[in-house]
């Protein structure tokens, strides 16, 4: 026998009858690990796993044979059969069948017969039935002939499971203006064909439906609502809320109501819903040169905008396309996307003088979903001409105005306020960004300092001018937008023209002299040395001639430092001191005169060059170093031997801040130093 069963091995046959919907499951039986008693008995105990059988029996012409995997059962005549234990669930049943000398022998269910195996054949039968878990089911083995010899093995009775849909999912694929009422569902059926059964709510939480019950469409099942149930593949859910997350468990059904148990859910959520109304007060009420702002108030109704797309043109309303749903349009210079809550949008470079139409249109959600509301209404416009641009400042000019003033004047204009920047260098200054305003004061991005004057003022006196000073000047609108500049300059009125002012230590003395180039209601000079004035001279009064003057200063120790300043003072007693032109002696030890001479730098504020003039008597040795105000070295200007006579020193401040510096300059053994100003 167990040659022969080898052999079955082998030959054998599959047969597979009617396995719709089964999925592997547990073994209720295995009879090929189960220990079988060997002689004639009328029933047999099998202990399954999942099932505990009761008996497994052979009727009268059956014989069960063998132990362990080798056992089996010969059906030794017609009446020989083998009936295992009723079965509330059958699945798949496996065996191994050998007619022997019979011309066939037959396997039954419920007195059905399913499989056949004529004489002479063998192999293994694959049988599967689909049943309600409330049915019993009587499986037999028998002959069909008065031969006997037929003999079956290795039984293997698998539990019932039907397989779950192979994949399903829910999305938004229609079209935008469906797409927050629809969701689109698909799925594939299970390897066996079978029908699926979709249940939906909005809660997530789903349970199973009652197994052997069938269920209609809008039925309550599984925790949801039933929407379908058949045999096709897709299903479009309609009627949907918009912006609500729906939940989807699907199921595989078959003909007797047995449901699948995986779990196979899913979800979509519905688009926003296109706005319910557009926008209200749509206006565009503020212009400047190159810039149109607009208003308006919020659209309301039951779904609100998440956005609003704003549209213009130079044109006229006909050539502002209208958006197209599922296209979002990117800012430009005439587009503008403004989230709602806003209610405020500013087109900025714009052309001057020049007509802009507008039309805003609401919309929901963003991307390729974007949902704009293109009809249903009327969609807002408005129309705005921008201003042409301010005018250059007309008739703009400065004058001295007293010993350190300087007037300023120009055509005034009720339309834009005026605005100066000034400094001393003369360099152009860098144009105002349109849309920023600038205090008083303001010094940093514009190449001066900022004055702003009000609409009415027609004239400025700028006070306690030192030097010559250079101005610019912008109109400027409401929206700070700003003119061309116009530029002038000017330097204060002085009562003289100081050409030159030096002096030397001779003969234990210190010798002053100064020319004028001009004069005007001069009265006299008045020396200052250390601060402390110590004497005077006669002055020119009102000359446009050249004059020369000298001061002795008696009073002077070898060796010591002075520091000189010269200052006018006119017919109406007005002082006025020059002391940029501060000149700085030392007087040499033992009265020995001295070998050189330094003046002091000019011009003094500088930007960027200020020159020091100096005069060797004989060559010398110069070293040239820069302090700041707190003593700490910031550069050797100089390290080098010159020649006797006449030199200028050239300080240049392009390389250092603004401030107050000491310039220390040695000649030989001998040291002077000034204060310097540098100021950018």
């Amino acid at each position: 026998m167990k040659d022969l069963l080898k052999k079955t091995v082998f030959w054998s046959l599959l047969f597979i009858f009617g396995i719709a919907g089964v999925a592997e499951g547990a073994d209720l039986i295995n009879e090929n690990i189960q220990s079988w008693t060997s002689g004639i008995q009328t029933s047999q105990a099998i202990a399954a796993g999942t099932v505990s059988m009761t008996s497994c029996t052979t009727y009268p012409d059956g014989t069960l044979s063998g132990t362990g995997s080798a056992g089996y059962v010969t059906l030794t005549k017609t009446t020989g059969a083998l009936t295992l234990p009723q079965l509330s669930s059958v699945g798949i049943i496996t065996l191994m069948l050998d007619p022997g000398n019979a011309k066939t022998a037959i396997l039954s269910l419920n007195s059905t017969d399913y499989a056949t195996m004529t004489g002479g054949n063998k192999g293994a039968i694959t049988f599967q039935y689909t049943v309600n878990s409330a049915s019993q089911n009587v499986i037999k083995v028998y002959n069909s002939d008065s031969n006997k010899g037929a003999k079956i093995h290795d039984i293997i009775i698998t539990d019932y499971v039907i397989a779950p849909p192979g994949t399903f999912s829910a999305a938004n694929t229609g079209s935008v203006s469906t797409q927050s009422s629809q969701i689109d569902l698909s799925w594939t059926k299970n390897a066996s064909n079978q029908d699926v059964m979709v249940v939906f709510n909005t809660s997530g939480s789903f349970s199973e439906p009652v197994q052997g019950t069938a269920y209609l469409v809008n039925d309550a099942c599984a925790g949801g609502t039933v929407i379908y149930t058949g045999s096709d593949t897709t299903y479009d859910h309609t009627g949907r809320d918009p912006n609500t997350t729906y939940y989807y468990k699907f199921f595989s059904i078959d003909g007797a109501n047995q449901y699948s148990v995986a779990v196979c859910t899913t979800s979509a959520t519905t688009l926003k819903a296109e706005p319910s109304n557009h926008p209200s007060g749509f206006d565009a009420i503020g212009a400047g040169c190159y810039a149109i702002d607009l208003y308006w108030t919020d659209a309301t109704g039951t779904y609100l905008p998440d956005g609003y797309l704003i549209k213009a043109s130079t044109v006229n309303y006909d050539d502002i396309a209208a958006p197209s749903d599922g296209t979002a349009e990117s800012d430009g210079l005439l587009v503008k996307n403004i989230a709602q809550g806003t209610q405020l949008a500013s087109f900025t470079v714009l052309s001057a003088n020049t007509g802009y139409y507008f039309k805003i249109w609401p919309y929901s959600n963003s991307g390729t979903n974007i949902d704009y509301k293109t009809t249903d209404g009327t969609i807002p416009i408005d129309f705005l001409t921008t201003l042409d641009t301010p005018p250059t400042p007309e008739s703009f000019a400065a004058t001295p105005a007293g010993y350190d003033d300087i007037s300023l004047s120009w055509t005034p204009t009720a339309l834009y306020e005026f605005m100066i920047v000034y400094n001393t260098s003369g360099g152009e200054p860098v144009a105002p960004t349109d849309g920023q305003s600038y205090s008083d004061g303001y010094s940093e991005t514009l190449g001066g300092s900022v004055v702003n004057l009000a609409k009415s003022a027609e004239s400025y006196l700028h006070e306690s001018v030192a030097q010559k000073t250079y101005y610019y000047a912008w109109l400027v609108n409401d929206f700070d937008e700003y003119s061309f500049f116009a530029a002038t300059d000017a330097e204060p009125a002085l009562p003289i023209t100081l050409a030159a002012f030096g002096g030397e230590y001779r003969n234990g003395r210190v010798t002053l002299h100064w020319e004028t180039a001009s004069e005007t209601d001069n009265a006299r000079f008045v020396i200052y040395r250390d601060g402390r004035a110590i004497g005077s001279v006669d002055g020119a009064g009102t000359s446009t001639e050249p004059h020369t003057y000298s001061f002795n200063d008696l009073f002077v120790i070898p060796g010591m430092r002075y520091s000189y300043v010269l200052a006018d003072i006119s017919l109406a007693n007005v002082e006025v001191r020059h002391e940029g032109r501060a000149l700085e002696i030392i007087a040499s030890e033992d009265g020995i005169d001295m070998d050189f001479t330094i003046g002091a730098a000019y011009p003094n504020p500088f930007n960027p060059v200020t020159v020091v003039p100096m005069n060797l008597a004989k060559e010398a040795q110069i070293k040239v170093t820069l302090f700041d105000m707190q003593g700490h070295r910031v550069a050797e200007l100089m390290n080098a031997t010159l020649s006797a006579g006449s030199h200028a020193l050239r300080i240049h401040g392009e390389h250092f801040a603004t401030g107050m510096y000491i310039l220390r300059i040695r000649v030989n053994n001998a040291l002077h130093m000034q204060k310097i100003a540098l100021m950018k």
